[in-house]
């Protein structure tokens, strides 16, 4: 019997191309801009999701509380060492300080190769590398960076400096003022990090200037298993008093902003607001109803010629539940043919989009589990939404009615319903 649908289907399908291709061709547009939102919204919210220690990991934020409101990413450089002593919340406190636009030169090489990195590198403590989960390819974070002069870099890297070379003890000069010896190479960071420097140089610092704040010299705190977040938000409020004095103790305050937090608070250099991303996604589900209401408008407005098949298959026997699965069958096939499309058109499109936002985003239909059961789960809704009225409205024609060509618009819902739904697009 199913079978006998879908071949049906099929010859209704290619008897009526130019319908047929209209609606493909329509459904396809909204799936395609289904998926690309799906895929945005996905790669935004996983953000720093892969970090095993993710929900115990905090930034500390400045803000001051002065004639005007001001705040800052970054955190004086000496706060680390005093959450460290004073405080027992945290069970590491990591330092992270990172330069645009840095200049890389090859001592070592023949030519003295010379490279102007755009995102720059970052001098950070090892516990960074304890707090995040950045796997490590060749050296051992139990050593690396705790002496001076020490780096650490991507495997990217590595190939574009030194090719095939090993580049383990390999020296990088930065701003042709410091040499650093390569002692680690770190697997390729994933594009979903807020950390996007792929050089990594030893921490060694005693500045103990309270006054000064850099957005780009960060401290990320981990919090420990039993610590309660409330102590240490309490305890970072009451800091300023003993390290500041006069007016100063309440003009700077201290706060601890959480990792899942960093990618959408555009007030601290984040990436996007969370807010946008619902309304995109709200957008995408318009422009999806949209597209089914072009599907049951075209279906409606066709209905009248059909009426004498519907009359010939009730007269030879067929029931109003078998002739709808019939129309449920035609729908299915255009929408899987619009949903094979759609997945062609997302895939041409979605290069020019990341170009557009400065994304990475990845459509990843054959890997993964989301983006297989978003579109089973798309695909389903759209054929439930675009078959179910113009089902019910064919297969409820009464045969002699139909045979005899007298169905009006009054019978298919009438142009009251079909002006509803263009006025609801």
């Amino acid at each position: 019997m199913l079978k006998s649908y879908f071949k049906i289907a099929w010859r209704n399908l290619n008897r009526h191309k130019s319908f047929a291709f209209i609606n493909i061709f329509g459904l396809s547009l909204g799936i395609a801009c289904a998926l690309l939102i799906f895929a945005l919204v996905r790669y935004h919210l996983s953000f720093d999701t892969f970090h095993t220690k993710k929900d115990r990991i905090y930034r500390v934020t400045t803000e001051w509380h002065d004639e005007i409101l001001s705040r800052s990413p970054g955190a004086p450089r000496p706060l680390a060492n005093a959450i460290k002593n004073d405080f027992g919340f945290a069970e590491q406190v990591a330092r992270f300080v990172s330069y645009n636009n840095t200049l890389v030169s090859l001592p070592g090489s023949a030519d003295n190769k010379k490279f102007q990195e755009e995102e720059g590198v970052a001098y950070a403590e090892s516990a960074f590398f304890s707090m995040f989960d950045y796997p490590l390819l060749r050296g051992d974070y139990k050593t690396l960076l705790h002496q001076p002069n020490e780096a650490l870099i991507t495997e990217r890297i590595a190939i574009k400096y030194f090719g095939s070379e090993n580049p383990i003890g390999k020296v990088l000069k930065i701003n042709n003022e410091k040499d650093y010896i390569v002692k680690g190479i770190l697997k390729n960071l994933p594009s979903n990090t807020q950390v996007k420097q792929e050089i990594f140089l030893s921490f060694l610092d005693d500045d103990t200037n309270w006054g000064g704040v850099y957005k780009g010299s960060q401290c990320y705190v981990l919090l420990k298993k039993n610590a309660k977040i409330e102590d240490a938000i309490s305890a970072l409020t009451n800091l300023p008093k003993k390290y500041y004095e006069g007016k100063q103790a309440n003009v700077w305050k201290f706060k601890l902003q959480a990792l899942n937090n960093i990618h959408f608070n555009t007030q601290l250099d984040g990436y996007i607001n969370k807010s946008y991303l619902w309304a995109l996604s709200f957008i995408g589900l318009l422009l999806l109803v949209t597209a089914c209401i072009n599907f049951i408008n075209l279906a409606t407005a066709q209905a009248i010629n059909r009426s004498k098949e519907v009359g010939i298959r009730k007269v030879l026997g067929s029931k109003r539940k078998q002739l709808f699965w019939q129309f449920i069958a035609e729908t299915t096939i255009i929408t899987l043919l619009a949903t094979i499309l759609a997945q062609g058109i997302a895939s041409i499109t979605l290069p020019v989009i990341n170009q557009l936002l400065q994304t990475d985003v990845r459509l990843q239909l054959f890997s993964g589990w989301q983006m297989p059961l978003f579109i089973g789960v798309l695909t389903s809704i759209v054929i439930f939404l675009s078959g179910s009225y113009p089902g019910l409205v064919l297969s409820g024609f009464k045969p002699i009615r139909a045979l005899q060509s007298k169905i009006n618009q009054k019978e298919i819902g009438g142009l009251s319903l079909r002006r509803i739904l263009v006025i609801g697009q």
